[in-house]
């Protein structure tokens, strides 16, 4: 049987495309056992990835349409670099970190119900749309040390209490945590879940703002659960949908790329283009919940402290990461129905662009830069560097985790933020900086950053003390010029330059309706000149040390010159491309 499986591996290897080709091909209907050519293309991404191992160099990639269900991650290194992954032309190719979900019987109630198996999930989408997982107003608590105790009887009826999930929106956080017991009108809640998200004396958590993940909770249509002790999907369908014929989907993968290199041996080079990536999830462990401090960094363990440095905070995983990466494209990609974040580019990666891409039904961050971690790096090629990110769509992110933002950035040098336009969003649209001025003496390595013609609106939805653009800690040099900021009802700034904020300038921004307009706290240096705002918007707090000069209210937003709209947002090409106008 062994020497058989040799023979098998090394048919396999022979069918590599010759020597000197560097174009490779891959549709859902082909097969790994051809020679990967357009006319017989690979079946899956990891045989075209040994292929391009086998070939010179710079190789192309090309997927035919469809949906590719990956089993595993496609992880690159090194030897992966310089390669195009790109769609064929006019074509739409999926990479999917889900699996299909069938055998549904409806029942007396009006609930359909299809078996899990193995199956884990957080998210189900049924025909393209997530569903609600089932939800409702908390029950009548009372706080105690360790959890709650409650009078209310269908407390003490949820059918797997530990599965139950209690979500509290404080101010700038959202987090979720489970019991650990539910007995005799006690509910004890896990730990460290519940230690670690008391911490922040400022925005701790007291009684839960709703209740997900009980059966009892099914009521709605587009609600589902899932039983995990009796292995059961169930689902109250909306109006009009066909679950005998409906395509559900259960992601299970966390990542669908990614990609690692060193500092002293990088990938590099390397373009995906044209592609979707979709279908991810993010199973929190039960102990920890979801302990958010801001913008989805989260604490973890025991003996987590809140300090300013946060450096044990720790990131949901991306649909694609990069580590160690330069060089690296994401050029007109979609990012759609993940469990976790979208995009993470992290330590040593530099000169890397995500630009003409649309992220929107994603539960956390829309896209992450940097870490929380490296603000004093022991090597000089490990903080994240040129970064540009431009012409994306970005909206309807943060759907789950809501303390979530469009873009973040921790210690950045010289990325450029420019030219996107973010809507529709819980919390922050554009967050850069981390450490509230407590770890910038001696200084970090951002600064020399740009948010520049960004369209920002109808954020800050939900939670509050955030802004439609939002800047912490020092970064010299850096600028918010020429952006376009509207429709920001929560309580912050729809420019927000907060604690630690140094040698920055805000230049020839317009504000339109928003709660405040500027909102400036301890900041030094500060150069805030040419913005206009309506009257619509208030003043704000505004207290720094600095330049103002130039900076006008307009008592109608009809009034604000048109050149000073135009210029924000996606440029024509990408506006064309994605939102077909």
């Amino acid at each position: 049987m062994a020497a058989r499986v040799v023979l098998v591996a090394l048919a396999w290897l022979a069918v590599a495309a010759p020597a000197g080709a560097a174009d490779f091909w891959v549709a859902p209907a082909g097969s790994d056992r051809n020679p990967g050519t357009e006319a017989a293309p690979f079946a899956t991404l990891a045989r075209a990835q040994l292929a391009t191992r086998h070939a010179p160099g710079p190789d192309t990639v090309t997927l035919r349409g469809g949906t590719y269900r990956l089993t595993r991650p496609l992880r690159l290194d090194p030897r992966d670099s310089d390669v195009t992954w790109q769609a064929a032309q006019g074509e739409s190719p999926v990479l999917s970190g889900g699996v299909p979900v069938t055998g549904w019987s409806q029942l007396p109630n009006g609930q359909w119900r299809a078996p899990a198996g193995k199956l884990d999930a957080r998210q189900l989408y049924v025909g393209g749309v997530r569903a609600a997982r089932a939800s409702g107003v908390p029950p009548a608590l009372v706080r105690t040390p360790t959890g709650y105790t409650t009078a209310d009887g269908s407390t003490l009826g949820w059918r797997n209490p530990q599965d139950v999930e209690l979500v509290y929106d404080v101010k700038w956080r959202e987090l979720r945590g489970h019991p650990a017991a539910v007995a005799g009108g006690t509910i004890t809640m896990q730990q460290p879940f519940f230690a670690n998200a008391t911490l922040d004396h400022w925005a701790t958590i007291d009684l839960p703002t709703a209740v997900e993940n009980a059966y009892e909770l099914l009521d709605r249509p587009g609600e589902w659960y899932l039983d995990r002790a009796a292995h059961t999907f169930f689902y109250l369908p909306r109006p009009g949908e066909e679950m005998a014929t409906a395509e559900v989907i259960v992601p299970v993968l966390s990542t669908l790329v990614d990609g690692r290199g060193t500092l002293d041996r990088p990938l590099h080079d390397v373009t995906f283009d044209g592609i979707t990536f979709a279908d991810t999830t993010w199973l929190p462990n039960a102990s920890d919940g979801v302990a958010d401090v801001q913008a989805d960094m989260l604490l973890t363990g025991r003996n987590a402290i809140i300090d300013g440095t946060d450096d044990k905070l720790v990131k949901m995983p991306a649909a694609v990461q990069l580590r160690g990466a330069q060089r690296v494209g994401l050029l007109g990609d979609r990012f759609v129905r993940l469990g976790g974040a979208g995009v993470d580019i992290s330590f040593g990666s530099r000169d890397d662009t995500i630009q003409g891409c649309e992220l929107t039904d994603i539960s956390g961050n829309g896209i992450q830069l940097g870490d929380v971690s490296d603000h004093h790096p022991t090597d000089a090629r490990e903080p994240v560097q040129r970064i540009s990110v431009a012409d994306n769509w970005i909206h309807g992110v943060a759907a789950e985790y809501r303390g979530g933002v469009g873009i973040w950035g921790g210690y950045l040098d010289e990325t450029t933020i420019a030219h996107n336009e973010l809507s529709d969003l819980p919390y922050t649209a554009i967050s850069l900086g981390w450490g509230w001025g407590t770890r910038d003496v001696p200084p970090t390595p951002a600064g020399q950053n740009t948010v520049e013609a960004n369209d920002v609106h109808d954020v800050m939805q939900v939670l509050e003390d955030g802004g439609g653009i939002y800047l912490l800690g020092a970064q010299p040099g850096s600028v918010v010029r020429g952006n376009v900021v509207a429709h920001v009802p929560g309580w912050g700034g729809a420019i927000y330059l907060d604690d630690g904020s140094i040698d920055e300038s805000v230049v020839g921004n317009v504000v339109i309706d928003s709660h405040q307009w500027p909102y400036m706290l301890k900041g030094t240096r500060l150069t805030v000149r040419d913005n206009v705002w309506d009257s619509w918007s208030g003043w704000g707090y505004y207290k720094f040390e600095g330049t103002s000069e130039g900076n006008r209210v307009i008592y109608d937003p009809d009034w604000i010159p048109r050149e000073l709209l135009a210029g924000a947002g996606l440029e024509p090409a990408y506006r064309s491309r994605l939102r077909g106008a």
